[in-house]
């Protein structure tokens, strides 16, 4: 049965997320919290023959990897055995999704989970023009494939990007970090056994328990932010007469220091100092201060926080125009978690803001070269940049696409 043309985006600033209990996992995989937390559809899928298969076959797949892995004293190669068992393939992938794809024009309750979840959410925004279907078929792909990147990046020793801060806590050839990874494993298959376990949920946990092993737990610091962090701001931002101001808001680009024991950079110092400045001449009504937990690896500073710190106590800047992303790890994600915030509060869509830090960072932030690596990376933009009001502040106007989450990026989705 073919659908009628895909409908509009319906993505609503005030939609209010359904929860796991697992802020990482909602973060990153939002369409499997709500496969799993809507009792009807969990009911729909577990009874699933096609899908009830997948999870069958992994459990095989993990049965003939244990008994073709090497003699017991090559723990290495038992845990990697174990954990490549637990990776989903590009037929269960696709088998999944052409069931979904199936399942949805003849299910109310797969219905009513798109349009009053997954649409207004906007998690998924760069599937919003297609039918509902599709739209939940290739969520749930992008899931399991983000699935499968931190299963190969925490298990396997593939997939990593930026090593010096992204890669695990452990070296993968240490025999007590093999044994987690067993641990875990057996773990994830024992807890979901039952027959009503839904097709990709020994996966998902998993790959949640391998991040908790790596204490990378990123994505979940300071969460909520709307009611902690940027609680006072958020409120705010609902009453302001944007019109009063050139800008909607000025976004500090953080810059970590490379030296363990110090919490703030010379550098993030310099760009809150210029962001107060452009503030004090109301250039814009909120200061976003943007950077997480990176520089060095497993810092316990985040750049954000620190230069709310700097903001308010050296430069007297009001905690109620100081919004805070302390999960951004590279420009990119600065640019694309601030357009977020900027949607979550209702700033006017079509507003610009800033781009606030150094001469050279703005010169590479202005440049082809940078919109290049957004969409290598996103395959968006998650801004339009426009004129540079000085060498150190350039304009940009997000785009509704920054909402759509990355799985490929577990520490910051």
């Amino acid at each position: 049965m073919a659908e009628s043309a895909a409908p509009p985006a319906t993505y609503r600033a005030d939609y209010q997320r359904v929860s796991s209990g697992s802020v990482v996992q909602d973060k990153n995989f939002y369409v499997l919290t709500l496969l799993q937390q809507d009792s009807k559809a969990r009911a729909e899928l577990a009874a699933d023959p096609a899908l009830a298969a997948i999870v069958k076959k992994t459990a095989q797949e993990m049965t003939k990897e244990r008994t073709m892995a090497p003699a017991v004293g090559d723990l290495k190669a038992r845990a990697q055995s174990a954990a490549r068992s637990m990776t989903f393939s590009d037929n269960d992938i696709a088998e999944a999704r052409a069931t979904l794809l199936r399942r949805l024009p003849q299910s109310p309750v797969l219905q009513a989970l798109v349009e009053d979840h997954l649409r207004p959410s906007g998690t998924y925004q760069r599937l919003s023009g297609r039918s509902d279907a599709e739209m939940l078929g290739d969520a749930w792909a992008e899931a399991a494939r983000g699935i499968d990147r931190v299963i190969r990046r925490f298990a396997l020793e593939t997939d990593n990007h930026y090593d010096d801060i992204d890669s695990p806590s452990y070296d993968l050839s240490d025999a007590g970090y093999q044994g987690m990874i067993l641990d875990a494993c057996a773990a994830a298959r024992s807890a979901h056994a039952a027959p009503t376990a839904l097709f990709f949920e020994p996966a998902l946990d998993f790959a949640l328990r391998l991040l908790v092993i790596n204490r990378r737990d990123e994505a979940s610091r300071h969460e909520p932010l709307a009611t902690g962090e940027n609680h006072a701001a958020m409120g705010k931002m609902r009453h302001t007469d944007w019109s009063a101001y050139p800008y909607a808001s000025l976004l500090v680009h953080g810059i970590g220091p490379d030296e363990p024991g110090f919490a703030i950079s010379s550098g993030s110092r310099e760009n809150s100092a210029a962001a107060a400045a452009l503030y004090n001449k109301k250039m814009a009504p909120f200061i976003i201060v943007s950077g997480g937990y990176v520089h060095p690896k497993q810092t316990i500073f985040s750049e954000a926080i620190e230069m709310k710190r700097q903001l308010m106590f050296v430069y007297g800047i009001p905690e109620s125009a100081i919004l805070v992303d302390p999960q951004a790890r590279h420009t990119t994600t600065n640019v694309r978690n601030a357009a977020r915030i900027l949607f979550a509060a209702g700033a006017p869509a079509d507003k610009p803001s800033l781009s606030v830090a150094s001469k050279e960072h703005i010169d590479g932030i202005v440049s082809q070269g940078f919109t290049q690596r957004c969409e290598q990376v996103f395959g968006y933009r998650p801004a339009k940049y426009g004129k540079r009001i000085s060498e150190v502040a350039a304009e940009f106007t997000p785009s509704l696409d920054s909402l759509q989450i990355d799985p490929r990026d577990p520490l910051d989705p």
